[in-house]
């Protein structure tokens, strides 16, 4: 009986009242829909150049975020965190961010999509982390950005230290 208790306290509650939060909130739920895939990112991006989203993605609106390793949420300024927020809490992601993976978050009207990737895959680079020493060479007009605005958004592929990685930034 205690071991019944226990399952339910731990997997069936959490499990309700996140499918509750997502229905008071309005947001849909979309599972395994990589709007970003990885083989367009490793095909479609060299070292130096950035591509729009749009060209990458069927996507034509909205808000993108990247979740670097280890971070499992979206700051509260950024548009419509608490709906994005939920959507990764309601998925496990917020609860499972570790150092080998990291993802893009989309929301596009109320619909929060999540594209996930592994890091030995596929890295990615926070730039404002970057000691100055380290010079890493931006593609002509490319702004880094943890969000922006999917019309403005572009993705590259930069490399330091004889690796490459992704790098979210926009450009108007």
């Amino acid at each position: 009986m205690n071991i019944l208790l226990f399952v339910w306290r731990l997997v069936v509650l959490p499990v309700i009242c996140c499918v509750a939060l997502l229905q008071i909130f309005g947001c849909e739920l979309v599972e395994d829909q990589q709007v970003i895939r990885r083989n367009s990112l490793k095909n479609h991006l060299r070292v130096g150049e950035a591509v729009r989203l749009v060209d990458l993605a069927k996507i034509s609106g909205g808000t993108i975020c990247v979740l670097y390793p280890y971070i499992g949420d979206v700051a509260d300024n950024v548009a419509q965190s608490s709906r994005i927020n939920e959507y990764l809490k309601a998925t496990g992601y917020s609860d499972t961010a570790d150092e080998g993976h990291w993802a893009f978050v989309i929301i596009e009207r109320d619909v929060v999509t999540l594209s996930k990737f592994k890091r030995m895959d596929l890295d990615v680079i926070n730039l404002h982390t970057i000691p100055p020493r380290h010079k890493v060479d931006l593609p002509e007009g490319l702004k880094p950005v943890y969000c922006t605005s999917v019309e403005h958004a572009a993705i590259a592929k930069v490399e330091l230290q004889n690796r490459s990685y992704i790098v979210l930034g926009e450009t108007k």
